[in-house]
């Protein structure tokens, strides 16, 4: 299999890649090697949106990028507690923890940077899923039931998709919204587990 063929097939370490697709010369910033002239090419990317900024431009760095979001636009990030510990019964079972059950992380750009526990790789997991299937819904298919994008209007908003995936063999949910209910405003939410 390709590395990028299914982005959310990230069980071996080395195919893991936190960019959006595998072909550098679609990078819309970074990929050179040179980190100050690639930060800089990102501030320059124009923002219209969560929707269009993952799937308009491939990202050398999708971390990266979710750091800019925050630090620059004022995105918060929120996620399962399950997804920042690697050792929760949901990575195994399908069942969480009673400990993290119903538990909702509000994370800062340093910590998401960081990656804790499998939150860095099934963030870039589901927005390499999001930058290949574009700014579009599309249902879940034979070919693959555990990948399906719904709630994207563009006429309604340049901010908000749900993208549901496989992760680990465990099902994540990522949520980009505009108005979001956790933080009343624009948000970036990681599920795993309870929602």
């Amino acid at each position: 299999m390709v590395k990028f063929e299914d982005p959310t097939c990230r069980n071996h370490e080395g195919m893991y890649s936190t960019s959006s697709c595998a072909n550098a010369s679609k990078f819309a910033w970074g990929g050179d090697g040179d980190e100050d002239e690639g930060v800089e090419k990102l501030r320059q990317l124009p923002f219209d949106g969560l929707v269009p900024f993952f799937t308009k431009y491939a990202h050398a760095d999708l971390p990266a990028a979710v750091w800019h979001l925050m630090t620059v636009h004022d995105v918060a990030f929120t996620c399962s507690q399950t997804l920042l510990e690697e050792e929760d019964t949901y990575w195994t079972t399908g069942n969480e923890s009673q400990r993290n059950y119903c538990k909702i992380a509000n994370l800062d750009a340093m910590t998401v940077s960081a990656g804790p526990g499998h939150l860095a790789q099934a963030m870039v997991a589901g927005l390499a899923s999001l930058h290949k299937n574009g700014a579009r819904n599309r249902p879940s298919t034979k070919a693959a039931p555990h990948f399906f994008a719904m709630g994207y209007d563009a006429k309604q908003s340049q901010n908000d998709i749900q993208v549901n995936y496989k992760f680990h063999g465990q099902r994540v949910c990522m949520q980009l919204m505009g108005n979001s209910p956790l933080t009343d405003g624009l948000n970036i939410h990681f599920a795993a587990g309870s929602w």
